[in-house]
C-alpha cells in the first residue's frame, strides 16, 4: 500500500457539487458584479441583496478559499480570474454558461448510471428542450457565447483569414466565430446558419458587436437545407461532438459541398488523445453527451482526420486552442 495513501481524491470529487454550488450561488447573487462596483465588504453586499451576516461570510469566504476572492481585513476584492470570467458585462463574461449548468446539467446528470445502461438519454434531451422551451434556447445559446469567444478570438489569429472572403459558420448558434472573424477581417462575409431560434439570438449578438454588414443568419438544419456553395471557409465550432459518428462524417460532406476548390474546413472542438483517455475535460464531456443527446461523443484527433481523408480533404492538421479545445484545419482539394 502507498505510504500516507488517503481518502481526499475521492472527497474532493464527491464533493464537487460543493464547488459548483459556491460558484453558481455566487453567480446568481451578483457578488462578483458588486465588488466590481464597489460593494466589497460583508455588511454591504448582504445590505445589497437582504440578506443575512452569517450567509454572506460564509459565501465570500469559500470564493476566498476558492481563489476567486481575495480578503484584506473585512474587505474583499475579485481576482483576475473572477474579474476576468465573473463579472457581468465583461466580454469574456461565463455567468450564462454557469447558470446553464445549474439549470440543467444538475439535473441531467443525476441520471447518469440509467443512461449509461439505457445508452439513451433519461431527460430531456436538448434538441427537445429546445422545441419546448423559448427561454432555454435564449439561455443556452448565450452560454455557448460565453465559452466561444475564447476560441474564436484565438482561431481568428491562428489561421490567416486574409485572402478569404466568405464564410459558412454551419451550426454557429451566437454567431461568436463569424463576429470574431468578421472584426479582425474587414473583407469578410459570413453566415452563421443555425435553427431560426438560434439565429435571433445570434441576430443580437451581431449588432450588439456592430458587424451587421458582415454577417447575417440562415435558418434551417443542415441535414435538410440547401446551403450556398461558394465558400472559402466552412466553421464547425463545437458541432460534431453533438452527433453519431455516421453522422459526423455526413456534415464533413455537407460541409465539402459548401466549399470552393481548396477553400478551408475550421473544425474546433474537444479532442481527446488517440486512447481516449483524457485529457480530463473531454473524456468528461463524453459522458455529458451520453446524458444529453443520443448519440454524440467526444473524439479523437485520429477519428476527425479520418473522416477528413475518407472525404477528399488534404493538408490535415491540428493545434490546440485554448485549454481543452483545439482546432482541426483542412483544404479541400
Amino acid at each position: 500500500m502507498t505510504k500516507h495513501l488517503t481518502p481526499e481524491p475521492i472527497m474532493r470529487m464527491m464533493n464537487g457539487i460543493w464547488l459548483s454550488q459556491t460558484l453558481t450561488a455566487s453567480i446568481e447573487l451578483g457578488v462578483f458584479t458588486r465588488i466590481a462596483e464597489g460593494l466589497n465588504s460583508i455588511e454591504k453586499i448582504a445590505e445589497s441583496i437582504n440578506a443575512e451576516r452569517r450567509p454572506i461570510e460564509a459565501l465570500l469566504n469559500a470564493c476566498v478559499a476558492l481563489d476567486l476572492l481575495e480578503k484584506d481585513n473585512d474587505t474583499y476584492k475579485n481576482t483576475e480570474l473572477s474579474d476576468t470570467f465573473l463579472v457581468k458585462g465583461q466580454q469574456r463574461y461565463y455567468g450564462d454558461y454557469i447558470e446553464m449548468i445549474s439549470k440543467r446539467s444538475f439535473v441531467t446528470w443525476r441520471t447518469l448510471k440509467n443512461s449509461i445502461l439505457a445508452n439513451y438519454p433519461q431527460e430531456e434531451t436538448l434538441e427537445k428542450a429546445f422545441q419546448r422551451d423559448p427561454d432555454f434556447v435564449i439561455l443556452y445559446t448565450k452560454a455557448m457565447h460565453n465559452i466561444a469567444v475564447a476560441p474564436a478570438s484565438k482561431l481568428a489569429t491562428m489561421v490567416d483569414f486574409s485572402s478569404h472572403t466568405r464564410v459558412l459558420d454551419l451550426g454557429g448558434g451566437s454567431g461568436t466565430y463569424s463576429i470574431m472573424l468578421a472584426k479582425k477581417y474587414p473583407q469578410i462575409q459570413a453566415i452563421v446558419f443555425d435553427f431560426p431560434p438560434v439565429c435571433r439570438v445570434a441576430q443580437e449578438y451581431i449588432q450588439k458587436f456592430g458587424v451587421t454588414s458582415q454577417v447575417t443568419t440562415m435558418g434551417g438544419n443542415f441535414f435538410e437545407t440547401k446551403l450556398p456553395t461558394d465558400n472559402d471557409v466552412v466553421i464547425l465550432g463545437q458541432v460534431l461532438h453533438s452527433y453519431s459518428l455516421d453522422d459526423c462524417r455526413k456534415i464533413v460532406e455537407i460541409s465539402k459541398q459548401a466549399l470552393v476548390k481548396d477553400g478551408t474546413i475550421a473544425i474546433v472542438d474537444l479532442l481527446l488523445n488517440n486512447d481516449k483517455t483524457g485529457p480530463l475535460y473531454p473524456a468528461l464531456f463524453a459522458l455529458e453527451m451520453i446524458v444529453e443527446s443520443k448519440a454524440g461523443n467526444a473524439y479523437s484527433f485520429q477519428e476527425v482526420s479520418g473522416l477528413l481523408g475518407e472525404m477528399g480533404f488534404q493538408d490535415i492538421d491540428t493545434k490546440p486552442m485554448v485549454g481543452p479545445i483545439s482546432l482541426v484545419t483542412a483544404r479541400k482539394a
